[in-house]
């Protein structure tokens, strides 16, 4: 005898009902997107909509047909409420799962929670939600303020110009890179207020809501100045972030000021600024100021590392996340100087923190490396000539790599991917969404305690 669903669901744990509710909600709006009255003129074909559903839910960004041109007013504000609720579903359940707190919340969990976030402890799922939802909407309401300020003289009415501030603030914040230019944000490419304006939103997006909610406490009015007291994980995550946004900007900007395409026509204050632009929003979010096809080899593969590690954990963003990165670089630079105990602001990593942050980095080059073999498999049949030019292999992997980070930069290949390579692509951006985060989840519920050890032995390493 069939049993009834909802005793099904609650058999699942939360890592298997955040997959069915994305894949679910997916499948639902890509058949919205396949209604008439969503697009404009020849309708798309289900691949396409499939696509464009998982990229907006998945807060990615990329695409095979044209947001602004393609589709309707009605059928854009399916994608951008895809995006919102994509974005706040995926904050809040990762904040979720991070904090470890089930149907029924062990002991084991509270503890884990205590360790890492000892000032939060006390949220529960509803708290969480409604945080989350205020911080959110506060944070895109004044984007949309200042851009609307900035865009009034650029467009025909305030209307339209209202619409393309709200549009393009959701999108910022979410971390999803959807524009509804043909050409992203290369039009306001030397404005300060635009690229300043969409830059913060894509920071503050991609902190996680654990460091939002910590540094908002900590410059609460009732706060004394100067005695900011943060967890060892704000203080992880807001180092990394401004490491990898200076390191990259300068590292971007050496290497492509010499190119003619890009870099080279401009000034150093214009060409900084674009540098830094794009450094930012190659961390998860999809924007550009640069056309994307034209950097050199050097920079898409150092926008590649960029990508593969992302924002923070808890966030609207992808990719291992920069604090697996960060304590992977604890532990190597901890090894080269002879310690023992990997250690960072006065606290030591945990081991398990450790094997944690190494089982994902290790899944994640995995799914990329069988991924791209895929895809160039899938490509080589439906584009012979193009897989003779070694410049196609690098942006078939640069596609890959956007989509596992849930980046959304492209090098122009998306639109003509074939249609197995389309739903790889597909299948990718939803891995790179909730594959780092089930995969940490189930780490923790399926540990297992041995009732005996077995001995040690070494073998050779390097």
């Amino acid at each position: 005898m069939a049993q009834p669903l909802w005793k099904i669901l609650r058999r699942l744990n939360p890592a298997q009902l955040l997959i069915l509710s994305f894949a679910a909600y997916i499948l639902f709006i890509s058949l919205v997107l396949c209604l008439p009255g969503a697009v404009l003129g020849k309708p798309i074909s289900w691949v396409q909509a499939l696509f464009t559903a998982t990229s907006a839910t998945c807060v990615t960004g990329l695409i095979v047909v044209d947001t602004g041109a393609k589709f309707t007013l009605f059928g854009q504000l399916v994608i951008l409420a895809s995006i919102q609720l994509g974005g706040i579903g995926i904050m809040t359940m990762s904040s979720f799962i991070l904090l470890l707190i089930g149907k029924r919340p062990s002991l084991q969990a509270r503890e884990t929670v205590s360790g890492y976030f000892p000032r939060l402890e006390k949220f529960t799922f509803s708290r969480l939600l409604v945080a989350i939802v205020l911080l959110t909407f506060l944070f895109e309401a004044a984007g949309a303020l200042l851009l609307f300020a900035r865009w009034l003289r650029s467009y025909p009415s305030a209307g339209q110009t209202a619409y393309q501030a709200v549009f393009h603030a959701i999108s910022a914040f979410c971390n999803a890179g959807f524009s509804l230019n043909r050409d992203s944000l290369i039009p306001w490419a030397s404005d300060l207020t635009t690229n300043g304006t969409i830059m913060a939103l894509i920071i503050l997006g991609g902190l996680g809501f654990f460091v939002l909610i910590e540094i908002w406490n900590a410059l609460a009015p009732s706060r004394r100045p100067f005695h900011l007291r943060f967890s060892f994980h704000t203080k992880l995550v807001l180092s990394m972030t401004v490491l990898i946004i200076l390191l990259g900007t300068a590292c971007f900007y050496f290497l492509e000021m010499g190119n003619p395409l890009t870099l080279k026509p401009l000034g150093f204050g214009q060409g900084l600024l674009r540098s830094l632009f794009q450094v930012v929003t190659a961390r998860t979010a999809g924007f550009n100021t640069l056309p994307i096809e034209n950097l050199t080899h050097v920079n898409l593969y150092l926008l590649l590392g960029v990508m593969f590690v992302g924002a923070g954990p808890g966030s609207c963003a992808g990719g291992v996340k920069v604090t697996t990165a960060g304590v992977l670089l604890i532990v190597v630079l901890s090894r080269l100087r002879g310690f023992s105990r990997p250690s960072l602001f006065g606290r030591s990593l945990p081991r398990a923190t450790i094997e944690q942050a190494l089982t994902l980095v290790v899944l994640a080059a995995v799914f990329l490396a069988l991924f791209i073999l895929l895809l160039l498999i899938a490509e080589e049949g439906h584009h012979p000539a193009a897989l003779q030019r070694g410049s196609y292999f690098m942006e078939l992997i640069f596609e890959t790599v956007s989509a596992f980070g849930t980046v959304g930069l492209s090098t122009g290949v998306t639109p003509d991917l074939s249609r197995a390579g389309m739903l790889l692509i597909s299948a990718m951006m939803f891995i790179g969404r909730l594959g780092p985060l089930t995969l940490a989840y189930a780490l923790e519920r399926h540990r297992r305690k041995l009732a005996f050890t077995y001995p040690e032995e070494s073998v050779l390493i390097g």
